[in-house]
């Protein structure tokens, strides 16, 4: 992995810098955070990085992380198709073509992982050899940390506990750079966030919120609560069609859900 957005005769020496050599530190929530350093050697590199968001020298999968950096001031962590999932901004606005966004790529993701998924399968079940590589995903990097106590670094989703990140809800479940050795991960406070980021963040956890109480006290109106702070929602629909939709998508799911919830689903 490489930072190729630092490319160009003004920048020739960040070509293609090698990821390893990147220090950075992210903080948000899942899907929702942003690099609040980004340094190599001690050097910050967000003055190069603006320079190739402000010149163009940005890949056509990233245009609206590089749209939000221009607004926020800040990187974002997550994919440009996530983000346009969050926010008012692109999608319901019209500038899905404008910004490359892949509506229904998420769906050709889970397509591909089942094919693939069928295909390991199948060749264990006939005793075919085949690859084993290490995903990029944390619960292998985790897991040897524990048993040998050697030493990593992840970013991890773990309690606020009011004292992460101060401005954001005190309950949420933040992302953070975490430590893990033989004791487990242990998070490192980023501190606050810039008041723009923590407003951008804030509608997100609210609708986790009122999601869990939902669950937690069988509250059906905490539900609509939470679908009607969803930034998508309020950008397209009125509070008529937000309760329909919301009564629609329970139904359709009605085999998945608790009684209380007019569902069928097993106790």
């Amino acid at each position: 992995m490489s930072l190729g957005l630092l490319d160009g005769p003004r920048h020739r020496r960040l070509h293609r810098l090698p990821f390893g050599e990147l220090e950075h530190e992210s903080a948000g929530v899942n899907h929702l955070a942003f690099l609040v350093r980004l340094e190599r050697r001690g050097e910050d590199l967000y003055p190069q990085l603006d320079a190739a968001v402000r010149e163009g020298r940005i890949p056509a999968d990233d245009l609206v992380r590089a749209e939000l950096f221009k607004r926020l001031g800040y990187y974002p962590t997550e994919s440009s198709e996530h983000h346009a999932e969050y926010n008012p901004w692109f999608i319901p606005k019209g500038q899905v073509e404008r910004f490359n966004i892949p509506i229904g790529e998420y769906l050709t993701r889970v397509a591909r992982n089942l094919d693939e998924f069928a295909e390991t399968k199948r060749m264990l079940a006939a005793g075919e050899p085949f690859e084993i590589e290490q995903s990029g995903e944390y619960a292998a990097v985790i897991i040897n940390s524990v048993v040998t106590g050697e030493l990593s670094r992840i970013v991890g989703n773990v309690p606020n506990r009011g004292v992460l990140i101060p401005n954001l809800a005190a309950d949420a479940c933040v992302e953070v750079p975490c430590l893990v050795d033989a004791f487990g991960p242990r998070p490192v406070a980023p501190g606050p966030l810039p008041p723009q980021l923590a407003a951008y963040i804030h509608p997100a956890i609210d609708a986790q919120g009122l999601t869990v109480r939902a669950v937690i006290e069988h509250d059906r109106d905490a539900i609509y609560h939470a679908v009607m702070q969803d930034p998508q929602v309020q950008a397209r629909l009125t509070l008529d069609q937000t309760w329909q939709m919301t009564d629609d998508l329970i139904s359709a799911e009605a085999a998945w859900l608790p009684a209380w919830l007019d569902g069928t689903a097993p106790a």
